[in-house]
């Protein structure tokens, strides 16, 4: 049953969605001191954690390191005022780190245009390596979104994608050759969401949706705009996922 607290927080919701979707979701997406301090507490640990080394000595294992950046994103998201997340969602075929989805909240921001984002749903990989997250992980994540007839999916880690060749080479490079080998209206979105984003929340200046949306505003607009020294898009565009594997290996 819905309490009195949640009933009038919807009347409220309503009231400000007619109004001033834009604002409201300003409202939604805010976040506290006490959140801002917990979310600081949480990013700490997953910077201590980084650059350490499985060493069975020592007791550090792969849960170790990479828990923490899960457990972060989680909190993110759970704070988000727009989502609510699945952690650790298993299939038959697959177990992806963690499934988003828009709340009720956000699927009406959605349906008013305050919200830009493909579907009501989009799944997350996170990797906190110690070194920028390499080719082979964007090519198993795109496949798992299209396995999963997902359009956005977001890769987390501390360093980033590796980038070579003016960010037409290696993990960068792949997410934007796949995202042009798909017609329009049925683009996939690898974005790349690391520390500097990171820095975004703990300083306030952007919600995780604001860097979601201008992330994949910059995803399309890189991938449109190129660089005569990188080859022309008909090129770009009958890419497969095998070719780009076998030209675009990391260093």
């Amino acid at each position: 049953m819905i309490d009195n607290k949640e009933i009038e927080r919807m009347a409220t919701y309503l009231e400000a969605m007619s109004n001033s979707p834009g604002r409201l979701r300003d409202q939604l997406t805010a976040w506290s001191e006490d959140t801002k301090m917990e979310y600081k507490k949480l990013y700490e640990v997953v910077k201590s954690v980084n650059g350490m080394k499985v060493n069975k000595d020592t007791g550090v294992t792969t849960t170790t390191i990479g828990k923490p950046l899960e457990d972060l994103v989680q909190f993110i998201f759970e704070k988000s005022g727009l989502f609510k997340i699945a952690s650790n969602v298993r299939t038959r075929t697959n177990e992806m780190d963690h499934v988003i989805l828009l709340d009720y909240y956000g699927k009406m921001l959605k349906k008013f245009g305050a919200i830009d984002i493909k579907q009501d749903y989009f799944i997350s990989e996170c990797k906190n390596y110690k070194k920028r997250t390499g080719i082979t992980y964007v090519g198993k994540f795109y496949t798992l979104l299209e396995h999963r007839s997902t359009k956005l999916g977001i890769m987390f880690s501390y360093h980033g994608l590796s980038t070579k060749n003016g960010g037409w080479g290696a993990a960068e490079g792949l997410a934007k050759q796949l995202y042009l080998k798909r017609n329009d209206g049925d683009k996939i979105y690898i974005i790349d969401f690391n520390k500097k984003h990171f820095e975004m929340l703990e300083d306030g200046n952007k919600s995780v949706i604001d860097i979601i949306e201008n992330e994949m505003r910059k995803l399309h607009f890189d991938a449109y705009c190129f660089d005569v020294d990188y080859g022309k898009h008909d090129l770009i565009d009958v890419l497969n996922v095998e070719e780009c594997l076998k030209n675009n290996i990391d260093e």
